[in-house]
């Protein structure tokens, strides 16, 4: 006889009638049953004096019932189960041990063993009239009552399900205990009940705020990634909204995300037909949900559910067979700045827990996400089989089609990135080109020493603006060291031509000769040095060589009797001796330097250049400064200032302008009969280049007069 028909005769009050309810007493045998193990009924929720007595008169009342009838007729219903309703009885069973204590649970597990069936509760413990839930072994005294409650609970759904044998109202039974012993909630819709489907069931969990308290329910929803939104609010937008601090905002986060599990697992016990509701095949070594995939669950169920939380309540579902990859706080959790030294996952992906045994492919991910993200001044490639068998957990495994092919949707899905067809993974340049090496290219693509102004006409012509003038590429040519040139003719080549060919060496004639006397240990006979950078400068002669060395003014070079010549810096051997001054050139005396200054000055009507002319006319130029500089301070004589004085006011101020007037008119002039500018390399156009260069530069930092800045202006409109 049950409680409820005791109720219904008016035998107990509607108080013992919800404190028997409560207890999951179902049935005045198993009420009796608990009278006599425990001899009163104060254990139960709302029992005062007045109801435990009346339950005590109760069980007096109905003392004779044959509790051996009711062990029978529950071990023959458990007997006579059908399959559906073992099923549903099984994870019933399963669904309310791992809710008990550990010690319970552990007890239990024990007792029976694995997998928890209720075929064996039966024969160990229903039908067994001698059994006491005190004899189990490892049991604590506050476990009792809990065993107590949970075996009459699994009694009670047992005769539930057995006296229905309806497939749709046994699934509504079974989700309706479900839910209702894992949350507090009273109504649940018959349509919810009815679901078989974690998705639909899930949604309406959520929208009923029962997974966590009230207002961390609504920041669950506003901080995790669980619905798709138009916009993401930041912490402090959210903290304002619920008048707690941002960092409270974060807390209630951080406490929700690692609760979800736990909050989602009863999903496990739900009845879900993955192929039929969601088209998902949960027998393939690897799932991706993918943004179509996603799409369709939302519309054929009328939710809102992101991506990558779809893909996390399958991995908890299905968390006895799949591992998840990727990092989950990563997809579910926004955040305001980004990983600097690992990946950034955009999703999370499930595989076979087997399939995980195989192959390390968050390493994978993590490696090539690296290796996109640092400098790389060159494209390199590695075949992507091979390149995985660096990241497989197993020795001597041969990576199946199935590895390599999840692998590439990895990297497509995570990194963008896309295997060549020959099955390649490029890992693409990632630093922008410079100008040295648009000029190695060039150089290379020659094979032959060239001017910078050849370098220069041929970029300008593949890319145009690249640089501005052939000045600016020199001194792109001297912030590399692949890059060798050649004396001061502008003329560049490659370092490695050197190994290359014997007969290249870059620098000047002074930097091939010392290189030379610096690898031997005595000094070496000027043939010997002619012959040597002849090998490298053919177009030069014994006299120019050998007066480039004397004419050094840095000492590097020691001279020796009988033509020998060595490094100042070495020391040799006493036998060579140091020639006499008389053989060495002397330097010219002031009075020689100023009579060449005013037979240049005759001969031209102007003062030397400093550059873009004749050697010789660049030392004067020198050596007239240096005059001038010691005349501004005081350390000329007399005699030799006035001199200096004298030439210095021939080109003042009025005379230079007057200069400037004429070389502005003959560059006018050389402009339009050669539709082009002078050239520093071409004989006879060098010093009006020079003059160009000058006044361009000057014009640049708005130092130019008035009068040449108009003159500078019509030039470069007839260059237009």
């Amino acid at each position: 006889m049950t409680i409820d028909e005791i109720y219904n005769k008016g035998d107990i009050t509607i108080r013992a009638y919800n404190s028997c309810k409560s207890a999951g007493i179902e049935f005045v045998s198993d009420l009796v049953q608990y009278f006599q193990q425990n001899g009163s009924f104060k254990k139960f929720r709302n029992c005062g004096n007045k109801t435990n007595s009346e339950l005590i008169h109760l069980c007096q009342k109905y003392q004779s019932v044959d509790l051996t009838d009711k062990s029978t007729s529950l071990e023959y219903k458990i007997k006579n189960l059908s399959k559906i309703q073992r099923q549903i009885v099984n994870s019933y069973v399963k669904f309310n041990t791992e809710n008990l204590s550990v010690r319970s649970k552990n007890a239990i597990i024990g007792m029976i063993g694995e997998p928890l069936r209720i075929k064996d509760f039966s024969q160990i413990i229903f039908e067994d009239k001698n059994f006491k839930i005190q004899h189990i072994r490892n049991i604590g005294k506050n476990s009792i009552p809990e065993l107590e409650a949970y075996l009459i609970k699994i009694k009670d759904f047992t005769l539930k399900v057995s006296n229905n044998k309806n497939e749709d109202e046994l699934i509504i039974l079974k989700n309706k205990h479900l839910i209702q012993n894992t949350f507090s909630i009273e109504t649940i819709p018959i349509p919810i009940l009815q679901s078989k489907s974690i998705i639909i069931i899930c949604n309406f969990l959520i929208n009923q705020r029962v997974f966590f308290k009230e207002k961390h329910n609504l920041i669950f929803q506003e901080t995790i990634n669980v619905f798709i939104r138009d916009k993401d609010q930041s912490l402090d937008a959210i903290a304002n909204k619920f008048y707690y601090t941002r960092e409270r905002v974060r807390q209630i986060r951080e406490k929700c995300y690692d609760e979800l599990f736990e909050r989602l697992s009863f999903l496990k016990h739900i009845e879900d037909d993955f192929n039929r509701n969601y088209q998902i095949d949960i027998n393939r070594d690897y799932l991706i949900i993918s943004n179509e995939r996603a799409n369709n669950i939302n519309s054929r169920y009328g939710t809102h559910f992101t991506k990558n939380f779809l893909t996390y309540l399958f991995s908890v579902y299905l968390s006895d067979s799949y591992n998840i990859i990727g990092n989950i706080k990563d997809t579910l959790i926004n955040k305001q700045f980004l990983s600097r030294n690992r990946h950034n996952w955009k999703n999370i992906y499930l595989v076979k827990k087997e399939f995980d045994q195989l192959i390390d492919l968050e390493s994978l991910i993590e490696d090539i996400s690296f290796r996109t993200q640092e400098k790389i001044e060159e494209t390199y490639s590695f075949n992507f089989k091979s390149y995985l068998s660096r990241f497989l957990k197993t020795n001597n495994l041969i990576i199946s089609d199935i590895i390599v092919t999840f692998c590439e949707k990895l990297l497509i899905e995570e990194l963008d990135i896309y295997l060549d067809l020959d099955d390649n993974i490029i890992f693409n340049r990632t630093t922008i080109k410079g100008l040295p090496e648009y000029i190695i290219e060039v150089l290379d693509e020659l094979g032959k020493p060239t001017t910078i102004e050849h370098i220069y006409s041929i970029l300008d012509q593949a890319y145009p603006g690249l640089t501005k003038s052939s000045e600016a590429l020199r001194g792109s040519c001297q912030r590399t060291t692949e890059l060798i040139y050649f004396g001061r003719s502008s003329t560049y080549g490659l370092r490695k031509w050197e190994k290359e060919n014997t007969n290249i060496k870059g620098g000047t004639i002074r930097s091939i000769v010392k290189d030379y006397l610096d690898t031997a240990d005595t000094p070496k006979h000027s043939s010997l040095i002619v012959e040597y950078v002849l090998q490298y400068r053919p177009k030069s002669n014994e006299y120019s060589i050998i007066q480039n060395l004397k004419l050094d003014e840095s000492g590097t070079f020691k001279f020796f009797k009988k033509s020998y010549i060595g490094l100042s810096y070495k020391r040799y051997d006493s036998s060579y001796s140091v020639a006499n001054k008389c053989e060495i050139p002397e330097r010219k005396t002031w009075e020689e330097s100023f009579k060449l200054l005013t037979e240049f000055v005759s001969q031209h009507s102007r003062l030397p250049y400093s550059s873009g002319c004749p050697k010789s006319e660049e030392v004067l130029y020198r050596w007239y400064h240096i005059q001038i500089r010691n005349n501004n301070n005081g350390k000329l004589e007399i005699e030799k200032s006035n001199k200096i004085q004298a030439i210095n006011n021939q080109f003042s101020k009025s005379k230079r302008k007057s200069n400037s007037k004429e070389k502005y008119s003959e560059l006018n002039t050389f402009i339009k009969t050669n539709k082009r500018l002078p050239s520093a390399n071409k004989q006879g156009e060098e010093n009006l280049y020079q003059f160009f260069y000058k006044q361009r530069k000057l014009f640049n930092n708005n130092t130019i007069n008035i009068e040449d800045e108009k003159r500078f202006i019509e030039i470069a409109k007839e260059l237009q």
